[in-house]
């Protein structure tokens, strides 16, 4: 069938320029005027000397490759860069940017993603253009050859395939802007990781303070001091316990806080305060000996001799050294530490001064043939001088939800003035003496004992002079703050100004980001300003030449260019490169009258008239990666692949608390945010290859199916204009497929920002299945204390110092010991027992009881006993209901007025009528005890068995943990373990450290002491409430605490068979999780499902695999289909036409009136009598699918 030549009206009468029309916001005019057969490089010069008459016309030049442009690119780069260290510089100087939380992570990570994703567009304008114009540039210098001109092609490939070859072709404007979106992507996938949510501290200046505390040692009296603080100092340095608020380990200072704080407050709050310190000046001693010994008997031995030690400044006689009676045993080497206090001597003056010393000896072996003699064979020794001075300080207190903590950091300000107070440095240590005697160490030398228990070393390590040394004043030191802090302090309410410091979360610049972001700014600055001198910014070409019509208004003008091409539409590229491959290109310039001429031009043997090729070749289809099966598969499949994995990591990462453990504060950090967005962006390119395939392919397409009009087909090119614009143009024009592809890599545009916001890494609680075995079992027997076990110390610690209960007990509870066995945690198969965190379990615990009950008054009264030598008198207790029971005396003082009056009675013998512990408490009138003034509790202890569920820190030895709740019994399992007798135990032993016996005139025994005076306070005035709740639930608390506290010693025992386990769940509370935002998570699957339909709508709507065979970027393609059509004449295409712009006016004018097809067209008119000739490609009129039609 012959081609149908279709015409829809005839072309229109238009003078030349009206063809011209308007140019578009993409298009800007040069001024350069264009003169007959003039190189465009010389365009600019020669056109200086035109005539008048000659028609002066435009070259065409993109406005993304203007001087305004690339400029324009230079301010952003140097704009951004600013605006980086503008933020990195409030960032430092203010903590950080602002204060956020993690629920509103969008503002912050979004933003300068998209503001990055932006510049990254404009820049692929210019890209584009710089690539499409390659050709056209190598023309305008110099006459080049094919592969360098017509069959250029810096569009279609790879970005690193067309990088390689502009290098090697010393393109560098392409290499640059190649370059550019390389390091573009890489800027966007950094700045994913700009801004981070940090704990950080926040200062404020000059903050109004208030010390709380004030020194004043008033009426200090040694002998007041109770054994507060031994079991302090004890309890930081062995029991894990917390500092006193206002101490440290060497110092006491006032105590601070904020005038005003905020809730809850979180930090540290700063100042320049009074402190504290007490310390020994000492200097080593020797000690000359040959032997001291004395004779044994009985393998005991008592001695008591007169020693000298000397020093390079003092002498210290000690008289009656050693004093005490000590068990030694034959063939043994013994060590002894001495804290004496000798008679001082300063050698230079002579002068006695107060002084300490302190003597470590190792004594024997006693071996034959002297087994009955004590030898001392070495010794260190030290001479101390005790000080003390209150000097400035500057201090930082912690708070942590508006509570202030022990955590305490003090400086001594150098420059300060040492100061005293009327207290010698001789009473610091009568009071340390006093202490230790009332907190219960019971030893010969008490402050050896001290020093020796809270440094953990054995006698022999401080046969060191200087190890003894180092570890005294540490003692001393640590000892003397404590009483200091105690007893040398009032309350105050001091105003100052100091510094506060706030823990805030706070949006902070990552400084890994930060930097690798600058360095691609400046590489991409330095870029666009080589891209200054790597481009002319000349206009090499008359019009847009990126469509087809537009090149076909140049080629129409390149008459021995066509020739060169007639007959390839089917040819192969290597036999299109053969044909060219003497050839040279150039464009040029010429003048014929007043009709200027743009048009490639060629310098090689030009045939006049080639042969038609009339067979249809079997070729290869060009396809493009997005057009083969593997690019199918990529394209479709790469977003539903990301978007399932996005689905199953959120409901693993919900399931499981989060994906995994994250550090937020390392470079770890940045793995989280870079991968994602490194993933999007590999996304966004496969899309943008599909995006500039379909519309490479678009106007081709339109062709193929049939007439169209120029508009919709010639002028039809996507590739060079807006995202949005194309959007809007190809649903206009009904483009299906365009839109897809477009809409597809617009939205791909969105997921590098929206990925920045995917994860935050959260303090999440962790939890783990665990197996618990127990280790002991309960004893019923063997109920008497062990002498290793000093209940003062632990009673102390307890009531007095406020330390969490020791390991396995808490409360009246003692529990089992326990391991945890290897444990399965939930988000992840790690076989291993966890080593931190908490750990909630039932437990098989004993507790402890007292049951009371309130004697009547009208059930005992007392019998006045004698007058006692030290002003008391003795009342005997009638208890009416146990007349056996007479072991009960009340010692009153003689006084004419109340006091309130409290103790504990207890008996030894074994009488089962008896009670076992009563409580006798009141008011004393005028020194009689009247039994209407009393209230009198009888008690009975016992034992329990009770499930109880707890919480227990694995990383703290197994200590309860009251983060989630006290432990908690069920009452259903509770029975009866054992009865106690005062002949097993009774705490009142014990609690006697306080020395409080007549605070205020009251006369307390040691537990009512403990009951007003301890941490738990009572007010005192209940004692004077008969039958009070609140001192009858006192009591029975702190008894059955006590009691515990005993139990956990003695009514444990290794068990003969193995224990049963228990399930338990274990928390580690203080882990940060990643965790996947669900907001984003559906953003991101909503977008990803939408460009996973557009590309299947893409493939569906546009068949390409069989439409060109070769890319339609390069200038040789649209030749070969172009040559020999009828729509290059002149009275089709009128001269002129290949000046302007594609805009819709002037695409209105060109062509007007013509439909267009691809496809195969027959020439009878040229060729009578040869045959029908046949061609492939673009003409007017509708062509045929095959060659053989």
């Amino acid at each position: 069938m012959a081609t149908q030549r279709i015409r829809r009206k005839p072309v229109p009468e238009a003078t030349e320029m009206a063809l011209l029309g308007p140019s578009r916001d993409d298009e800007a005019p040069d001024s350069s005027s264009i003169h007959p057969q003039t190189h465009l490089d010389d365009a600019s010069e020669s056109g200086r000397g035109s005539k008048t008459e000659e028609q002066k016309l435009p070259m065409w030049q993109p406005s993304s490759l203007s001087l305004l442009a690339i400029t324009g690119f230079i301010a952003l780069f140097a704009a951004l860069l600013i605006s980086l260290e503008l933020l990195n510089w409030v960032s430092t100087r203010h903590h950080g940017l602002a204060t956020a939380t993690t629920h509103s992570h969008y503002l912050w990570t979004y933003g300068p993603t998209a503001i990055l994703t932006a510049a990254m567009a404009l820049w692929h304008r210019l890209e584009y253009r710089m690539k499409q114009l390659a050709p056209w540039v190598e023309m305008a210098r110099q006459p080049t050859n094919a592969d360098q001109s017509l069959l250029l092609d810096y569009l279609s490939p790879f970005e690193l395939t067309t990088l390689w070859r502009a290098g090697r072709r010393s393109q560098f404007a392409v290499v640059i802007v190649i370059l550019g979106k390389l390091l573009f992507r890489l800027l966007i996938i950094f700045s994913t990781g700009l801004l981070v949510l940090q704990t950080t501290p926040v200062p404020s200046n000059d903050f109004p303070l208030i010390s709380t505390y004030r020194f004043n040692a008033t009426g200090f009296d040694p002998l007041s001091v109770t054994g507060g603080p031994v079991f302090s100092a004890i309890g930081v340095e062995n029991y894990n316990l917390s500092l006193p608020v206002g101490t440290t380990s060497t110092y006491a200072v006032q105590s601070i806080q904020p005038s005003s704080l905020d809730s809850p407050f979180n930090g540290t709050v700063s100042g320049v305060v009074d402190g504290f310190y007490s310390g020994l000046d000492c200097e080593v001693g020797t000690f000359n000996f040959t032997k001291w010994a004395s004779e044994i008997q009985n393998l005991t031995h008592d001695y008591n001799v007169n020693i000298t030690i000397t020093s390079p400044s003092y002498s210290a006689r000690f008289a009656n050294f050693g004093s005490w009676q000590e068990d030694y045993y034959p063939g043994v080497s013994l060590y002894r530490a001495y804290t004496e206090v000798p008679t001082c001597t300063d050698v230079r003056s002579g002068a006695e001064f107060d002084c300490i010393g302190f003597v470590v000896m190792q004594f024997g072996p006693m071996t034959p043939p002297n087994p009955n003699y004590i030898v001392a064979n070495s010794s260190s020794q030290l001479i101390c001088k005790p000080g003390y001075s209150i000097n400035n300080y500057d201090v930082s207190f912690s708070y942590v939800n508006s509570q202030q903590t022990g955590d305490l950091k003090a400086i001594r300000d150098p420059d300060s003035t040492n100061r005293t107070l009327p207290p010698s440095a001789w009473d610091i240590y009568l009071g340390m003496q006093q202490s230790l005697t009332m907190a219960g160490i019971y030893s010969d030398d008490r402050f050896s004992s001290f020093f020796i228990q809270i440094n953990n070393r054995s006698l022999s390590e401080y046969m060191d002079p200087l190890i003894l040394e180092g570890d005294v004043k540490g003692a001393y030191s640590s000892l003397g703050a404590q009483i200091a802090k105690q007893y040398w302090m009032t309350p105050a309410y001091d105003p100052f100004h100091g510094l506060v410091s706030r823990l805030q979360d706070r949006l902070v610049i990552g400084s890994l980001s930060l930097r690798a972001m600058e360095a691609i700014l400046i590489f991409l600055l330095l870029l666009t300003l080589a891209l200054c001198f790597a481009t002319t910014r000349k206009a090499y070409v008359s019009r847009d030449p990126s469509s087809i019509g537009g090149l076909a208004t140049i080629l129409a003008r390149s008459p021995d260019v066509m020739n060169l091409f007639k007959g390839t539409g089917t040819a192969s590229i290597s036999s299109i490169r053969d044909r060219l491959s003497s050839n040279r290109f150039s464009t040029s310039v010429e003048t014929n009258g007043v009709v200027s001429t743009f048009a490639i031009r060629t310098s090689g043997t030009v045939s006049k008239d080639a042969e038609y090729s009339g067979e249809e070749v079997k070729l290869g289809w060009w396809r493009p990666f997005p057009s083969t099966i593997p690019g199918h598969i990529t394209i479709i499949l790469s977003p539903l692949a990301v978007l399932v994995a996005l689905e199953v990591l959120l409901q693993y990462s919900q399931k499981h608390d989060g994906l995994a453990d994250a550090d937020a504060d390392g470079y770890l950090r940045y793995t989280w945010a870079y991968m994602p967005a490194l993933v999007m962006v590999s996304i966004s390119i496969c899309l943008q290859l599909l995006e500039s395939a379909t519309q490479a392919f678009s106007p081709y397409d339109v062709l193929r199916s049939g007439s169209a009009n120029a508009a919709r087909s010639l002028f039809n090119c996507m590739t060079s204009k807006p995202t949005v614009y194309v959007l809007f143009l190809s649903l206009r024009r009904k483009h299906f497929a365009v839109f897809a592809a477009t809409l597809a890599a617009f939205l791909a545009g969105f997921l590098t920002i929206i990925v920045s916001g995917l994860y935050t890494a959260e303090l999440v609680p962790l939890k783990f299945q665990v197996d618990v075995q127990m280790l002991d079992a309960w004893n019923k027997t063997g109920l008497y204390p062990n002498g290793d076990i000093n209940m003062d110390l632990v009673y102390g610690l307890i009531f007095m110092s406020n330390v969490s209960y020791p390991a396995w007990t808490y409360d009246t509870f003692v529990f089992p010991q326990f391991k945890t066995l290897p444990a399965v945690s939930i988000d992840s198969q790690n076989n291993t027992a966890p080593t931190k965190g908490l750990l909630n379990v039932d437990l098989p615990s004993l507790r402890s009881a007292i049951d009371c009950n309130d004697v009547l008054s009208v059930e005992f009264n007392f019998t006045r006993g004698q007058l006692l030598f030290d002003g008391t008198t003795s009342y005997q207790m009638n208890l009416l209901s146990w007349p056996d029971c007479t072991d009960t005396t009340v010692y009153t003082t003689n006084t004419s007025s109340s006091y309130l009056f409290g103790t504990t009675y207890q008996w030894d013998q074994d009488n089962s009528a008896c009670p076992e512990i009563s409580f006798l408490y009141g008011v004393i009138e005028d020194g009689v005890p009247i039994p209407e003034n009393l209230t009198y509790l009888t008690c009975n202890q016992y034992v329990q068995e009770v499930q109880v569920n707890a919480w227990f820190n694995i990383t703290a030895n197994y200590t309860v943990d009251t983060t989630f709740g006290i432990p908690t019994a069920d009452e259903s399992t509770a029975k009866l373990f054992l009865n106690m007798t005062v002949n097993d135990f009774s705490p009142s032993g014990w609690i006697n450290f306080l020395n409080e016996t007549h605070k205020g005139g009251n006369d307390l025994d040691g537990v009512f002491q403990l009951l007003v005076y301890g941490m738990d306070s009572l007010p005192i005035e209940e004692l004077a409430n008969h039958g009070s709740a609140a001192v009858e639930s006192s009591l029975r608390s702190l008894w059955s605490k006590a009691n515990a506290q005993f139990y956990t010693e003695v009514l444990r025992e290794s068990p003969n068979v193995s224990q049963p386990t228990r399930n338990g769940t274990a928390i580690d509370t203080a882990r940060r999780r990643l965790i996947q935002n669900v907001v984003s998570t559906r953003i991101l699957e909503a977008f990803l499902a939408a460009i996973a339909l557009c590309t299947i709508m893409t493939y569906v709507l546009m068949p390409t695999r069989t439409l060109l065979r070769h890319s339609p970027f390069t200038i040789a393609t649209v030749a070969s289909l172009l040559a020999g059509a009828e729509m290059l004449e002149e009275h089709v295409l009128r001269p002129g036409s290949e000046w302007g712009a594609d805009s819709e006016a002037s695409e209105a004018k060109l062509w007007a009136g013509w439909m267009f097809s691809l496809g195969w067209f027959g020439n009878e008119e040229r060729s009578a009598g040869v045959g029908p000739q046949r061609r492939f490609g673009i003409d007017v009129g509708k062509a045929e699918r095959s060659a053989h039609q």
